[in-house]
Order: C-alpha cells, then structure tokens, then sequence
C-alpha cells in the first residue's frame, strides 16, 4: 500500500502539577498531506565521564518524583524535558531553550537565575530548528530561520554565562543530518540548517560549545523503524562536520534524542489516527536497537567524542494522531511508583554496567 506522507510534529502534555505549564514533544510523527492531527522540569548538571552516558527524556511524568524514580530505576543521572528552564527538581537536568516559532518570553534575570542556583548545567539550544512543527518557522526562510536562532543563542549565552561561566551550550539538535525520510516530503535536512547556522554566526564557536543531535530512522515504507545502520552513519557524517568547524574539532557530540519513531510492522488509518494495524509491538526489534546501538555508543565513546545520549522515553501516551504509542517506553506509567518495562530493564542493566571513567 502506498501513502504519501508528510512529516509533522505534535504536542504533548505533560500533566504534572509542579511543572510550567506544558512541554512540548519532539516525537516526529506522520499523517498523510492534507490531513492534520486533531486537537519540564529542573536542576541540573552537566553529563560528567563518571555518570551512565545515558539519560532520558521525560517527554510524560506526573510529580517531581516520577522523574526521580524513572532515574532511579533505570540508572540513569541525566533527564530534560520540553518545559521552559527552571530550578526545581532532581539534578541532571538539561536545560532547553526553544527558537524560532517557539521561542519563550524569557527574561535575562530568570536565566540568571536558574543558571546561578544550577551552575555547571547543558544548556540545549532549539529543539529540532530544521523542522517545520517544532522549532523551524515556515514563514522565514532558511538562512532567516538560521540568524534568528543564533540571535536566541547568543541573547541567552549572555545572561546565562554572566552568572554562570561553567554553563555549556548544545546547538544545533536537528533531526538527523544527512537523512531526512523516507514517505515523507518537505524535510529540510540537519545539514543544510546547521551550514546556515555557521554562515549566520560568522565568527568561531565559543569555546562552551558542544553539538546536538536527533538520530532517528525515519523510513515508513520499512517497518518497523528498528535498524541502527542509519543512525550509526549519521552519527559518524555530524562528528565529521563538527571537526571541520573553526576551534570545534574534537568536542563532544550528544544525542539529544535517541529512539524508535515507530515499533510496529505496519501502519494503518482508522479515521485520523494511525494504528498497528492489530499487531503487537516488535519488540524484539526494539529490544535489538537498544542492545545493538547503546553497545556501538560505549564501543565509540571515546574515539568519536560522543559525551552521552538521551533515550526516548521514559513514558509517553498515543500522540493526538495515533490510536496506540509506537515508540519505546522505559517505565509502564509516568507516575512515581513506576515500574521498568522490557525496554527499561534492558536500559537499567547497560547503564549499571558502565564503568566510571574519573
């Protein structure tokens, strides 16, 4: 069967009483042209070589207390979230600052603040700015797109470094580099936004620079999205771009998102929303991606510089456009008294096998 596809983004709400308003997800979805979809957290430290590489994004939890459990079963020490930078809750969070469409009211003083009471924190700049739904603004050109995020970039490293000087600045997080989709249209490549990117800056990096990526499969005439050889070569192109950047060759990479966009072998309409089709997850493939990847990660830590990565998701529900959720889900709820999944204990023993590096 054959649809032509288009790549959106959608919302998620984090339903948590402590949390700034609502987070929005970065999961990268499908619904063919034409038909759209109906319808956080703090304290943090910067990933050190002595912690699990690995953390999670929390893209769905009820309290403070189910991101620290989440943590905890999975042995886990790093967490972010799509809420607006904030000083409350479990350390090991990274900070995100929205750009483009999305971009928040934040003032110099709230980001010295919450730099100030989380010094030594990762300060993750733009949440996909390649792609139209997140943080890309389809009424701007690219190289417009490319000025305005450099200008959140540096607005915010101003106030954040003035109480801060240990603070570090992850840019770029597109999703993917070379690869953009397979059935879908539109997508611009991380590539081409990051090249606008330098162009826009002009002048070297700052030194508290590190780079960001989102490492999807995103091929939906091959389901399920399960295979790591893509993620693998985009991983290997974006720490080739990073060595050619004035002053940046050699510093550390991280996988600001990692996972599986969709875990069944089929896709099916019902109405508006896609389903499985009736089929359960594969999960033995997911479990594959996580053993398989996560092993190629530790085996390539050092030589390519790649600081750590974040898993999603600690728990996430169907998205608005989706009967069921397709992708991984460490935990088998986001309340505090959660328990690991298949997928969360396979996560909680590779992370409790990392040996701590001084």
């Amino acid at each position: 069967m054959t649809v032509f596809l288009a790549l959106v983004l959608a919302w998620e709400l984090v339903t948590s009483d402590w949390v700034e308003d609502r987070a929005r997800s970065s999961r990268p979805t499908v619904v063919p042209i034409g038909r759209a979809p109906q319808g956080a957290m703090a304290g943090s430290v910067a990933l050190t070589r002595s912690s699990a590489p690995t953390g999670i994004v929390m893209a769905a939890v009820t309290s403070e207390e189910a991101i620290t459990n989440a943590l905890i079963q999975t042995n886990a020490t790093n967490w972010l979230s799509y809420a607006p930078p904030g000083d409350s809750g479990p350390a090991g969070r990274a900070q995100m600052i929205r750009t483009g469409p999305n971009r928040a009211s934040l003032s110099a003083e709230v980001l010295r603040s919450v730099a100030a009471a989380r010094p030594g924190s990762l300060w993750i700049i733009g949440n996909e700015p390649n792609v139209v739904g997140q943080d890309f603004d389809p009424a701007l050109d690219l190289a417009e797109n490319a000025a305005n995020y450099i200008r959140t970039f540096r607005d915010a490293r101003a106030a954040i470094i003035d109480a801060d000087p240990s603070a570090r600045f992850v840019l770029g997080n597109v999703l993917n580099f070379d690869a953009t989709c397979t059935g879908c249209e539109g997508q611009i490549s991380g590539r081409a936004f990051l090249d606008a990117v330098v162009t826009a800056h002009g002048d070297p990096f700052p030194v508290d620079a590190v780079w960001g990526l989102h490492a999807y499969e995103i091929d939906w005439d091959n389901l399920p999205t399960v295979r790591v050889d893509q993620t693998i070569r985009e991983i290997g192109s974006f720490r080739e771009f990073v060595n050619t950047l004035p002053g940046q060759a050699g510093k550390p990479i991280i996988l600001t998102e990692l996972g599986v966009i969709w875990g069944f072998p089929q896709l099916c309409w019902e109405g508006d929303q896609i389903s499985g089709c009736g089929h359960a997850l594969d999960g033995d493939g997911v479990g594959r991606y996580l053993e398989t990847l996560i092993a190629w990660l530790h085996a390539h830590r050092d030589s390519m510089s790649i600081e750590g990565w974040f898993l999603f998701a600690n728990f996430a529900n169907p998205e608005p456009f989706a009967v069921e959720y397709g992708g991984i889900a460490l935990l088998d709820s986001p309340h505090k008294d959660a328990t690991l999944s298949r997928f969360g204990r396979i996560v909680a023993r590779l992370n409790a096998s990392t040996v701590a590096v001084p």
